[in-house]
């Protein structure tokens, strides 16, 4: 194999990986199978070496050279590669579980397309390239499990916090994940959706890598791009050192304003981004940016607050462009909703000395939960029962858009100025403090110091 490799002989080359994977899916570890696997992907140091071979099919193939196992097509399609989970201002990003895998197909040989095939045919190599980072997924999330378990066994390991933030680092800086997503996102013929999708997971990647790291730990590049020359085809990559915590701060940064230029609806990065805004004042904080967060996650509790505060402050709000169907569907609910009410008017008035029965009041609080849902979609407290006055009361949105999200900074500024503007002292100091704390809990995470 390496003297296929040192002569550049890409067909013996071929070959020898052929067999090598036969007697490894056979006799080996998963690992080993792996090994010989990734040397196919774009990244590999022979790739362009095996490109050198015959396309599956052309003259330039021959018996000795394989054509048995590369003549047939075995079919490999694209395994489900699922998004992140939706994200959830009440879980904090630094303690997010790793990725969750669905099924991962087989790696057995006699399951697998020819060589030749993976090399030539980009689908069958990006199949290959999704079952590889869903197999790193399954194991680096069961290896981690498996140490947060074994540390949490020993005396004096300290809290699950501590013991997940000092595990998770470890697993994080050797992972293989943060290579596979960056293959991803520059395959040709990876789609739309794998892409936002691998990219959203390398973000919550980098961003539980920063906020396990201390702010002591010495400065160093961030290099995931080892490759298998430099160490041998078959030796596993060193692990790297750990980058500074201002390195890794900084790579989530860059993923952010590249997720939010493209304007990519990963609500993990945009609730980020407002939370990190290097502003003294909210009203330093961009009105397109906060337009375009409502527009984005019209249902998420980060957008209850942010319609709050533009009701409160008298700042202008979205033009949103209502869908067509939800239009017609939001008629049709109206005129229900008339005729329950006119029909529950006219019982009353043919039996005024009657209690309404029980089927009729059901069917009138029926009418109430679906106006008071519409009209919290409108007020963009979506998901919380508001009454009248609090509808009317742009102050009582804020509020309560802070209590559905009691973790933003954002917010907490907001509520406190609001107080201020309200006169409500005791409030004021009490809010504010909790936003300080906030603020130094997060100043802790991405080790930079942010304005109070």
């Amino acid at each position: 194999m390496v003297r296929a490799v040192d002569s550049q002989d890409g067909e013996e080359c071929a070959r020898q990986l052929q067999r090598l994977l036969e007697i490894q899916s056979q006799h080996g570890t998963s690992n080993q199978v792996i090994s010989v696997l990734e040397l196919l992907l774009p990244s590999s140091p022979i790739y362009d070496l095996l490109l050198s071979i015959p396309a599956p099919g052309t003259a330039g193939q021959t018996e000795e050279g394989g054509s048995s196992a590369s003549s047939t097509y075995v079919p490999f399609p694209v395994p489900e590669f699922a998004p992140p989970p939706v994200y959830n201002p009440l879980q904090p990003l630094s303690m997010a579980s790793p990725p969750q895998p669905t099924a991962v197909p087989s790696l057995s040989a006699s399951s697998l397309p020819s060589i030749p095939h993976f090399v030539h045919l980009p689908e069958l190599s990006f199949a290959l390239l999704i079952t590889l980072t869903l197999i790193a997924e399954r194991d680096e999330r069961a290896g981690e499990e498996k140490d947060v378990a074994d540390q949490r066994r020993r005396l004096g390991a300290g809290g699950e916090k501590e013991v997940r933030r000092a595990v998770g680092r470890e697993w994080l800086n050797r992972s293989k994940l943060p290579r596979y997503y960056d293959m991803i996102l520059s395959h040709p013929v990876a789609p739309d959706d794998i892409r936002r999708s691998a990219e959203s997971k390398l973000f919550r990647h980098w961003y539980r890598l920063m906020a396990s790291l201390s702010r002591s730990t010495p400065q160093s590049k961030i290099d995931h791009t080892v490759s298998a020359a430099a160490v041998g085809l078959f030796d596993p990559l060193p692990e790297p050192p750990l980058p500074s915590k201002d390195l890794a701060r900084e790579k989530v940064v860059e993923m952010m304003k590249g997720i939010i230029l493209l304007d990519v609806a990963d609500e993990a990065v945009w609730a980020t981004w407002l939370e990190w805004n290097d502003v003294a004042s909210v009203d330093d904080i961009d009105i397109g940016f906060l337009h375009k967060y409502i527009n984005h996650f019209p249902s998420s509790p980060t957008t209850s607050l942010i319609t709050g505060y533009l009701r409160y402050f008298d700042r202008p709000m979205p033009a949103v462009e209502e869908d067509t169907s939800a239009a017609a569907a939001k008629r049709a609910r109206l005129n229900r909703r008339e005729r329950r009410k006119q029909k529950a008017e006219a019982w009353a008035k043919a039996h005024p000395d009657e209690e309404i029965p029980a089927d009729q009041k059901e069917e009138e609080d029926i009418i109430d939960e679906e106006e008071l849902f519409d009209r919290a979609q409108v007020d963009g407290v979506v998901g919380q029962k508001v009454t009248d006055d609090q509808r009317k009361d742009p102050f009582a949105v804020l509020v309560s858009g802070l209590e559905g999200n009691p973790k933003s900074i954002f917010g907490h500024k907001a509520v406190t100025r609001a107080y201020l503007q309200e006169q409500d002292y005791e409030n004021v100091i009490a809010t504010a403090e909790k936003g300080q704390q906030l603020v130094r809990n997060l100043e802790i995470e991405n080790g930079q110091k942010m304005p109070a």
